[in-house]
């Protein structure tokens, strides 16, 4: 390589840097993410994915010329997309190159968006959201399965209260709440003691994503590890007495089946994947 072509891709690389760390750059990406309800570094399953969702914004900003408006409306569909289907967990670099080799041909910002909307519809077919999201994604007990936090941040975004609370999700991801006790924590709905005294099952089994949601710590305490039945009634009970349609307002945008306590472990599971599943599909048709 000769010193003057060195010197020019020096020079390239410097002025791209500026714009890669430039702080308006940045912070505007960043909106994007917690606008879709990522608030927290814990519902990111891959920062491979940050970054290459950035690559893509600063393209969409710096070579095309897209607004706020636009990039929120593509940047934002395509973080999520690229979250649920896991595109940069596996071989990132070769994903990120093929995409990049799709958008480097496009001639102006029409192009650009078309291009992903494509990429995207190719991938979201009506197989994925019912059959591949609820029956192999969302079968897992993994904590950092990419559909259990997009679920998780479509509850933020959708401005849910949390289970059997007053407050929202979104409230007890404030980073300004520092308390001793974690306030906002994940629990089984079906209580994990519960299914391992009474049906012997193992800790892969317990801890499926459809199992958990988010409850605040007090909560927590009082359901232990009693059965759905006995907790779910004795908070209807205590707390949303003639309150009915609240209670039912919250338990549907939580997913949970209509009488789930009353389910079999195995059906429920079934059931609350195909409504998370659903919530999500809807999310991502609204962004």
């Amino acid at each position: 390589m000769s010193l003057a072509i060195r010197e020019k891709q020096f020079e390239v690389f410097k002025n791209n840097q500026k714009i890669v760390l430039d702080n308006t750059n940045w912070h505007g990406f960043l909106k994007i993410l917690i606008g879709l309800g990522f608030k927290s570094k814990d519902l990111i399953s891959s920062t491979n994915n940050i970054v290459n969702s950035y690559i893509i914004f600063l393209i969409g900003k710096i070579r095309y010329g897209l607004n706020h408006k636009e990039l929120e409306g593509i940047i934002g569909r395509w973080f999520f997309f690229s979250s649920i289907t896991s595109r940069y967990s596996f071989s990132p670099e070769s994903q990120m190159e093929s995409d990049l080799n799709q958008l480097k041909e496009c001639k102006n910002k029409e192009e650009f968006i078309s291009i992903l909307k494509n990429l995207m519809d190719n991938e979201l077919t009506n197989d994925f959201w019912e059959i591949t999201l609820p029956n192999r994604i969302l079968v897992s007990s993994s904590m950092n399965n990419p559909a259990r936090n997009t679920y998780f941040a479509c509850l933020i975004r959708n401005g849910s209260k949390v289970l059997f609370s007053s407050r929202t999700v979104n409230d007890l991801f404030d980073p300004s709440m520092k308390l001793k006790k974690k306030s906002l924590e994940k629990h089984h709905l079906f209580p994990k003691n519960y299914l391992k005294e009474k049906f012997s099952l193992d800790r892969k089994q317990i801890n499926q994503i459809a199992n958990f949601t988010y409850l605040e710590f007090e909560d927590n305490i009082d359901i232990s590890d009693d059965e759905p039945k006995k907790y779910f009634l004795e908070i209807k009970n205590k707390y949303f007495k003639g309150k009915e349609e609240v209670l039912n307002k919250m338990t549907s945008e939580h997913c949970l089946p209509e009488k789930f306590y009353e389910m079999e472990y195995s059906e429920f599971l079934k059931e609350r994947r195909k409504l998370m599943a659903k919530m999500i599909r809807t999310t991502y048709h609204s962004l």
